[in-house]
């Protein structure tokens, strides 16, 4: 074979390769890498929906904690100014504070007093018949209700400082009055007058939030 002829044949051989590389690329290695290049692009976009999605979850967290520190307040407040008179709750609490004061209640007499109710004003009679709305200025204005009690106790002086001391403390607002005292009518012997026994009576008001 003629030299010529060798070059000739290599020449097509080589672009026979050649050839056949190109197939190979665009039928094989470029359809692979469409595909990375589509994974790729699937992964970053759910990498940025997680993204989001992590965002969102967070907002809602601060959102919900936000709201059970309101719920916490309204609790608080809820428990200092009642919702509505409670004097079986307020007597319950009065009898509580004199046991840990080691204080003796001899009796509690109650004296409730109506909330005011505010007056509609004049020339406003029209008006009336028309659909109340109920405002968050109006609901500020709430009149406040409240009721007295009148607590009788025996015991010693400490026990006395005690119980007022657990009164001003307490979460359920108690407004000291008054305070009386005198020596225990029992303590008619020497015994019972070093026990330093007295008669107190202590009047208070507590309060609650009117309707």
């Amino acid at each position: 074979m003629k030299q010529s002829s060798k070059r000739f044949a290599s020449m097509m051989v080589g672009l026979v390769l050649l050839l056949g590389s190109l197939f190979l690329y665009f039928q094989f290695v470029q359809s692979a890498y469409q595909n990375v290049q589509g994974l790729k692009a699937k992964l970053l976009s759910e990498e940025a929906f997680l993204r989001d999605e992590a965002d969102v979850i967070g907002k809602v967290k601060t959102l919900i904690s936000s709201y059970q520190g309101q719920a916490q307040i309204r609790d608080a407040i809820s428990t200092a100014l009642p919702l509505k008179e409670d004097v079986a709750g307020a007597i319950a609490q009065v009898a509580g504070i004199s046991e840990q004061s080691s204080i003796d209640i001899v009796s509690i007499t109650v004296s409730t007093i109506p909330p005011p109710t505010k007056k509609a004003p004049a020339g406003t009679a029209a008006a009336s018949s028309a659909p109340k709305q109920r405002t968050f200025q109006g609901a500020l204005q709430k009149p406040i209700g409240n009721f007295s009690l009148r607590i009788s106790l025996t015991g010693g002086y400490e026990s006395l400082k005690s119980f007022l001391s657990y009164l001003e403390t307490n979460l359920l607002i108690f407004d000291v009055k008054s305070i009386s005292v005198k020596p225990a009518s029992a303590a008619s012997n020497a015994k019972e007058a070093v026990q330093d026994l007295f008669e107190f009576e202590v009047a208070v008001t507590t309060y609650y939030q009117g309707q």
